[in-house]
């Protein structure tokens, strides 16, 4: 994927390790949900994968924060932003957005960085 000695970063949203098998159903009705469905960490596949130095940045709690704001935003906004999705797009979205909110405030889904090296 990357030629030796690069470097990969990503954000993802994923099932935090440890919750109740009812709390992963939950979760994984719900996207984006990276890895989630799968018995490996988000480290455990890079490692897996060959990376190396694998560095993992908690971003939940602004995650959190930021959800709130664009929930309440969109609502707010909801009459103008609408019509610039196709139909049914954005009442999906802002669905998903909401039902995510309690999840990270219960810690079953987590948002995190992610930033690893492939070795040379």
């Amino acid at each position: 994927m990357l030629k030796p000695g690069g470097r990969l970063a990503f954000y993802t949203i994923f099932a935090a390790e440890g919750i109740s098998v009812g709390d992963l159903a939950t979760a994984l009705r719900l996207r984006p949900l990276a890895l989630s469905w799968r018995d490996l960490s988000v480290r455990d596949l890079l490692s897996r994968a060959g990376f190396e130095h694998i560095q993992e940045t908690d971003l939940s709690e602004e995650f959190l924060r930021v959800q709130r704001l664009f929930v309440t935003s969109q609502t707010r906004h909801a009459e103008g932003l609408r019509p610039l999705k196709p139909p049914g797009d954005f009442d999906r979205d802002l669905k998903v957005s909401t039902k995510q909110i309690p999840l990270l405030e219960r810690g079953i889904i987590r948002r995190a960085l992610f930033v690893a090296h492939r070795p040379t």
